[in-house]
């Protein structure tokens, strides 16, 4: 039986489009509301912006440490089961950002409208019903990460690889950028209400990736799914006992929690420092836009030079980039000042 990808147009197979279609609107729902969870956790929730930074950092650090364990348990069920799986838990989750409120209002202690007025939610142990809502979303989107794009692999081949995964990070960056341009409007219209609604927005987008799944996505390159418990073990036995890959692993677990935690204060920063009519999505955007501008050329010119320069210099520029933004705001005058 022949298990390699069957090509498709221009060299690509439907599972491939699929998995990139449903990438675009999982990265849609997922920026609309990482954007500005910080300030849901603060503005609707009511926790401080010490608790606030904390919760979303441990939340974006489990969704870069789960894969591991997660991406064992897909290569037993397979891509097309674990991304059921995935938009499922989502999906719920979602939604779950977007019922919380409602459910605490009925209770008395807090009160949505262009404002928000506590009464009581501060002190209450409900408002911790979040991280239960949150780490639902964290299982599924630590599946989608260690599937997606294995499946962009799979359905690719040597030939065709660095122009699939150039399509891939398009198609993840342009979902970025929309998912971000809808809390402005959203917010200018209904006011701290948009970050309860954002939520619904999100569901209704892994919503449509999970019919997407259901009904499009079908593979013939199944090599490696259906593995034994006994086999996921001694991979995964294999992992934990190579020390240089989980020191790489920790050392990106620990980047990205950094990195997500910046990313999730910097719409609290500017709120405070330009107003509530700041606009933090149009803002966060320059990084998509910036990638999706530039990836086609980027991936021409590294064609001929091997993953590791690609990888340094990257690595590079992430940090410098971040020092540069670092150095601009310290010396910068406050514009209340």
């Amino acid at each position: 039986m022949n298990n390699s990808p069957q090509p498709a147009a221009k060299g690509f197979t439907r599972a491939f489009y699929v998995s990139n279609t449903v990438e675009l609107f999982e990265r849609m729902a997922y920026y609309a509301v990482f954007i500005v969870l910080t300030i849901y956790l603060s503005t609707i929730l009511g926790f401080n912006d010490f608790e606030a930074s904390m919760i979303s950092g441990l939340f974006s650090g489990g969704l870069y440490l789960l894969p591991i364990f997660t991406g064992a348990y897909a290569d037993k069920i397979g891509f097309r089961k674990s991304m059921l799986v995935a938009f499922s838990l989502l999906t719920a989750g979602y939604f779950g950002l977007g019922v919380l409120p409602t459910l605490l209002e009925s209770t008395g202690l807090v009160s949505y409208g262009a404002s928000t007025h506590f009464s009581g939610l501060t002190d209450s142990v409900f408002r911790w019903l979040i991280v239960p809502v949150l780490f639902i979303i964290m299982i599924g989107g630590s599946f989608i990460k260690s599937v997606i794009s294995a499946s962009v692999a799979k359905e690719t081949t040597e030939a065709t690889r660095a122009r699939g995964y150039s399509i891939f990070y398009m198609m993840v960056n342009i979902g970025a950028f929309t998912g971000k341009t809808v809390i402005d409007p959203l917010r200018n219209m209904i006011g701290d209400q948009a970050y309860i609604y954002i939520n619904y927005f999100s569901g209704f987008m892994t919503l449509i990736a999970l019919l997407a799944v259901f009904f499009l996505y079908k593979s013939t390159h199944t090599v490696g799914e259906g593995k034994s418990m006994r086999e996921i073990g001694q991979g995964f036995l294999r992992i934990v006992t190579n020390w240089r890959l989980l020191i790489l692993i920790l050392i990106i677990t620990g980047f990205w929690m950094v990195q997500h935690q910046l990313y999730a204060t910097m719409p609290k920063y500017v709120i405070r420092m330009a107003g509530e009519t700041a606009k933090p999505g149009w803002i966060a955007n320059v990084n998509p836009f910036v990638v999706v501008c530039c990836v086609s050329f980027v991936t021409r010119w590294m064609a001929k030079r091997s993953a590791i320069t690609s990888m340094n210099i990257g690595m590079f520029l992430i940090p410098v980039s971040a020092l540069l933004m670092a150095c601009l705001l310290y010396t910068s005058p406050s514009p209340r000042d």
